[in-house]
């Protein structure tokens, strides 16, 4: 009866480590898709800015040529 006992237990302890395994896999996954989604928002956010940017650039320099020719 031990030795069955003891059977069951290293079945459980094996059942147990593969779910760490798989578990820790998709975490894994997990962790990389979000790095490439922080990536891609990250160079979306300097495309954006760079847009902004070049607008206000030309806002202000709209501005300051209104200025000049209504003097």
């Amino acid at each position: 009866m031990l030795k069955t006992t003891e059977a069951d237990v290293k079945t459980h302890i094996t059942a147990i480590g593969d779910q760490i395994s798989t578990k820790q896999a998709q975490v894994d996954t997990l962790q990389a898709q979000m790095q490439d989604q922080l990536a891609r928002a990250d160079a979306l956010i300097a495309s954006l800015e760079q847009q902004y940017s070049y607008m206000s650039d030309l806002f202000q320099a709209q501005q300051t040529a209104d200025q000049q020719y209504s003097k």
